[in-house]
């Protein structure tokens, strides 16, 4: 699986667009010995002043395709993962959370503060 981005239209109607890789769930499985699965991608939410500001994203990954997922804070400009010397934003594995797409619920109040719902 892999998340990847392309111009819009016209350039996207094309028979074959020109598709930028911005993140491959699989080398990244073979990195870490995973079987990662997707179970949903959100961008975080800046708060008020912010709304076209769409440089993260929250990745919810299930080890397997489990119930169980984990969350992390992904640069889509960057293609990287955030690091924890930036203060990454992760949710260990688990079931928290209403469904494994619950990383629509994070926000960003200010620089460093990450709430989840």
């Amino acid at each position: 699986m892999c998340l990847r981005l392309s111009p819009c239209a016209p350039e996207f109607k094309k028979e074959a667009p020109e598709w930028e890789l911005v993140l491959d769930i699989d080398a990244l499985a073979a990195e870490e010995g995973k079987s990662w699965v997707w179970k949903g991608t959100s961008f975080v939410n800046y708060g008020p002043g912010h709304e076209k500001r769409k440089d993260r994203c929250v990745v919810s990954l299930s080890d397997g395709g489990t119930d169980a997922c984990t969350r992390r804070e992904f640069d889509v400009t960057t293609k990287a993962w955030i690091t924890a010397a930036e203060q990454a934003f992760v949710v260990p594995e688990s079931k928290a959370g209403p469904s494994p797409d619950a990383a629509r619920h994070v926000i960003h109040t200010r620089p460093n503060t990450r709430f989840l719902s």
